[in-house]
């Protein structure tokens, strides 16, 4: 089962099925909600669950809330959060979290060297996972399909990003950067066409695209929303920005 503690995000109907249960375990206060960590708990002691498995430090804490005590196991992975940037209270509630915690998961070799430094967990109980990478079916899209559903002329130069578009992501940078970046390009490569293509959704969208038409720069940005394919998308850019604030 995958239990979402705000609301069931747009992948829960990609992984709903009978082998997979997604619930909304509907967290209506912060940063600690004791329904959820009744409900959770109810769940663990029908004796179904052998592990539990937590992403990043909000979660944590109700997996351990929700094992502690039985003899479920509690893994934790962290995603590299903004951890330099935590407060004292947030690195308190960690390091304390982290000795309750069965086994500690770091997504990059960073991430394990900023728990370390930042939370004092030792070295020894992180095992760095590098995030998965689904293998591409045969059945793929060539660039020029892809160009083509988006309406991009097929020698048009692709500048762009995959992800969340929130402001951690740093878009608004990426935005007023391109705006700079677009006239120089024109002028500089004699008329040749550029697009700057986003692929993603999330809370800033709306943001984003009222300062892309602020600054006059729509007609060479493409919101693409979010994609079952993305890869499809990475495919057809000749320029891929990372214009994330932590990343």
């Amino acid at each position: 089962s995958i239990y979402c503690l705000d609301a069931r995000g747009e992948l829960a109907g990609r992984v709903q099925g009978d082998a997979v249960l997604c619930l909304n375990a509907d967290r209506r206060r912060f940063p600690w909600d004791m329904a959820v960590v009744r409900r959770l708990r109810s769940e663990v002691r029908k004796g179904s669950i052998d592990i539990v498995h937590s992403h990043n430090l909000a979660a944590q804490q109700y997996g351990v809330l929700a094992t502690l005590g039985t003899n479920v196991r509690h893994v934790h992975t962290q995603h590299g959060a903004n951890i330099h940037s935590q407060g004292f209270k947030d690195r308190l509630r960690a390091r304390l979290l982290a000795r309750f915690t069965d086994a500690i998961v770091a997504v990059s070799k960073s991430t394990a060297d900023a728990m370390n430094g930042v939370y004092k967990i030792a070295p020894e109980r992180i095992r760095v996972v590098h995030n998965g990478i689904q293998i591409r079916s045969s059945q793929e899209k060539t660039r020029s399909v892809a160009k083509k559903d988006l309406g991009i002329a097929e020698d048009t130069f692709v500048i762009g990003s995959v992800g969340r578009l929130a402001y951690v992501k740093g878009y608004d940078h990426l935005l007023t950067a391109w705006r700079i970046l677009i006239s120089d390009l024109c002028l500089l490569t004699s008329g040749k066409q550029f697009m700057l293509l986003l692929v993603g959704d999330g809370p800033e969208r709306s943001n984003l695209e009222a300062q892309a038409r602020e600054l006059e720069i729509n007609d060479s940005v493409i919101f693409a929303g979010v994609q079952e394919e993305p890869e499809d998308y990475l495919e057809l850019m000749d320029l891929f920005i990372l214009s994330s604030r932590s990343e």
